[in-house]
């Protein structure tokens, strides 16, 4: 059975038949009625498309079923290190860590403790004309996410059929906290039969934080 084509190798056919065929990004995203930057990063490999999407991008570009199937697979996200160092990728990467911990401070006192969705997320680029040269304008525009908690293992130890309950429960009031509870094999010893984990769940939510003395 062949295997089926992978992301890298689709996006390189994409971006030879597009070249080739001379459309543009946009002209594409238009085809498809999808936003153009989002259609950029799936045809490059960082969005799966759905079948009918894969399909109009392969007949537009003339590519075959192989690379529509590998259009509709779910990625791996993320780039090559070795990208990153491209100079215009870079740019991005070095605007971030200058303006990161501001931006932060300044979502933090406009919305409260959370973080900027990157999943419920648009983003747009555009050209704005300018004296002194062309400028370009980046739109990041992501949900607020207020709930965000963090997440701590029923016990500290890790791998243990049994634990203590963890002491980070009630030593973070102001840390929205949820939590993991042991319940895959890995935890059981590798164990392979059925147990019943009721008694401890129960004894670990009943347990007493003592953070502000008995009973709290």
């Amino acid at each position: 059975m062949t295997p089926i084509l992978t992301k890298s190798d689709a996006a390189d056919l994409v971006v030879a038949a597009r070249v080739r065929r001379g459309l543009s990004w946009r002209e594409i995203a238009d085809e498809i009625r999808a936003p153009h930057v989002w259609t950029t990063a799936a045809l490059l490999g960082q969005h799966p498309m759905t079948p009918e999407q894969a399909r109009q991008v392969c007949d537009l570009l003339g590519l075959d079923g192989t690379v529509a199937e590998s259009l509709q697979q779910q990625p791996s996200r993320g780039s090559d290190p070795a990208r990153m160092t491209d100079p215009t990728v870079y740019r991005f990467v070095e605007a971030l860590s200058v303006y990161g911990p501001a931006l932060k401070e300044l979502i933090h006192e406009e919305f409260g403790d959370g973080i900027m969705s990157a999943i419920n997320f648009q983003i747009d680029i555009a050209r704005q004309p300018h004296p002194d040269g062309d400028r370009v304008v980046i739109t990041l525009d992501g949900k607020f996410l207020e709930n965000v908690f963090v997440q701590v293992k029923s016990g500290p130890l890790d791998f243990q059929p049994r634990e203590p309950f963890h002491p980070l429960f009630g030593a973070m009031p102001k840390t929205p906290l949820t939590m993991e509870f042991q319940v895959t094999k890995e935890y059981l010893g590798q164990d392979t039969h059925l147990v019943w984990l009721g008694p401890y769940f129960e004894e670990v939510l009943r347990a007493d934080t003592w953070a502000k003395g008995k009973g709290s």
